[in-house]
């Protein structure tokens, strides 16, 4: 069930935009309808206990949130021409779709290969030469 915030961000969504962003949310919800809709910093979220994914529009089209690159890595290596952003895929209207791929990008989003836990950042850390608890010269330590 949508709750009245989400229905407020739908009906401000632009007449050619809306058509777009009714198709990701149909495949988020088909492929998730136990997962929670809120607006989450704005933005309408689907949440499961594995992760999670959001949905936004901009200027030209519509963006698919997820917490991390390592979500759409693949999907940007097949659409090199769609573009994208840290966790982010934005669409256009005039994109083909491929909802397929996206609807990888989603699994992978909600059901945890987005949520990076110590062994995803320890592996990251591992990518980079670095080890948990070593800085590298010049780095600032966590937090500051």
């Amino acid at each position: 069930m949508m709750n009245d915030d989400v229905r407020r961000f739908i009906e401000s969504i632009p007449a050619d935009r809306r058509p777009l962003f009714e198709r990701l949310r149909a495949l988020i919800q088909n492929a998730y309808p136990d997962a929670s809709l809120k607006l989450s910093y704005g933005v309408p979220t689907f949440k499961s206990k594995g992760g999670w994914v959001a949905l936004g529009y901009w200027k030209g089209g519509v963006s698919i949130h997820t917490n991390g690159r390592h979500n759409i890595e693949e999907f940007n290596a097949a659409y090199p021409r769609i573009k994208t952003g840290t966790g982010t895929i934005n669409l256009r209207v005039t994109d083909v779709v491929p909802e397929e791929a996206l609807l990888a990008v989603i699994r992978r989003a909600m059901t945890g290969g987005g949520n990076w836990g110590w062994c995803g950042i320890v592996n990251v850390l591992a990518r980079f030469g670095k080890r948990p608890g070593v800085r590298v010269r010049g780095e600032k330590p966590p937090g500051r």
